[in-house]
């Protein structure tokens, strides 16, 4: 089988991904792979904010790290330095 063909799901699987942004308003967006996530949060609908990105971003950076916290202001500079490696 042709790599272009798998592209081209690729590519249609990720602009579902962004059309339908019922899967980052759930809760299962925790389960996306880095890769689909960055891509939603880069291509995100214009109806999605500043704000619900960022709130997405750290409970997913949350759900895969064993060593972040929750709540943001309790971070030091070691959280910091592993919410950065996530990315």
């Amino acid at each position: 089988m042709e790599l272009s063909k798998f592209t081209k799901l690729a590519t249609l699987y990720s602009q579902i991904i962004i059309e339908n942004e019922a899967i980052f308003k759930s809760n299962n967006f925790t389960i996306l792979q880095k890769e689909k996530f960055l891509y939603f949060y880069i291509n995100r609908p214009d109806n999605v904010t500043e704000i619900d990105l960022w709130e997405k971003l750290l409970k997913w950076s949350t759900i895969h790290s064993n060593s972040l916290l929750p709540d943001v202001s309790q971070y030091t500079d070691n959280h910091f330095a592993t919410f950065k490696k996530i990315y």
